[in-house]
């Protein structure tokens, strides 16, 4: 596939990479694209968590031409193999099962990302962000990087409609954690975004309200934004 820039791809291409929340979430394949030279460096690539985005970051390394291990608790390939094979990518693209407690990897990989991991994975325990976090230090390269894209604790509303609502168990990532979970990177750089989509109860008016947070997130402040987007660099 020939390389296009985020922003010229299609609707349906970006909703394969994210899965759902399109407009707001695709600010972080911008916000990584902008800040880091990615098409044709035969990077070695690892996606964590790759079962929260049916690997669909592990789709957007590869379209890059980088070499990707698409992972999972459980390795993911039977159901997203065809994904990967329907934007003929599968050839860059491998699998694995990955505990992201314990990767089995030191100083081997360029690129490390994930979307929605440290939530789930430190629900019982918190000091389970700084683990994963410094888990993927040890496994890149030097000066390598991670991308990551996580929900953030956000304002009053999101807590409550997530606790009333949607009945959501997950441990939101506070900003104020970041200097600690990431004080072994040489540099941390991240930008937060996003307010109504999250209220979103389909993907059509994730889509509306998405288009509205374009308008309004430079408004608000940041501890009332609920995506992080970031780049940690070893």
């Amino acid at each position: 596939m020939q390389y296009l820039s985020v922003d010229k791809l299609d609707f349906k291409l970006k909703k394969a990479i994210l899965g759902w929340d399109v407009v707001n979430w695709v600010k972080a394949l911008r916000y990584w694209e902008d800040k880091c030279d990615l098409y044709n460096k035969n990077y070695q690539c690892l996606e964590l968590g790759s079962g929260n985005t049916t690997g669909g970051l592990s789709l957007w390394l590869a379209m890059n031409r980088n070499n990707v291990i698409c992972s999972d608790k459980k390795s993911p390939r039977d159901f997203i193999y065809p994904i990967h094979q329907k934007y003929n990518c599968d050839h860059r693209i491998e699998y694995a099962s990955i505990d992201v407690l314990s990767i089995p990897y030191d100083s081997y990989f360029d690129i490390v990302a994930f979307k929605s991991v440290l939530g789930g994975i430190s629900r019982e325990n918190n000091s389970n962000k700084k683990v994963v976090i410094d888990n993927i230090y040890r496994t890149l390269k030097p000066r390598g990087k991670l991308f990551i894209a996580e929900n953030l604790e956000a304002a009053w509303l999101h807590r409550f409609a997530r606790k009333k609502i949607l009945k959501k168990t997950w441990n939101y990532l506070i900003i104020s954690e970041m200097d600690y979970i990431f004080n072994q990177y040489r540099s941390f750089d991240y930008t937060v975004v996003g307010f109504l989509g999250a209220f979103g109860r389909d993907e059509n008016q994730r889509m509306l309200l998405g288009y509205a947070d374009n308008i309004i997130e430079k408004l608000l402040p940041a501890k009332m934004k609920y995506i992080l987007i970031g780049i940690a660099q070893k």
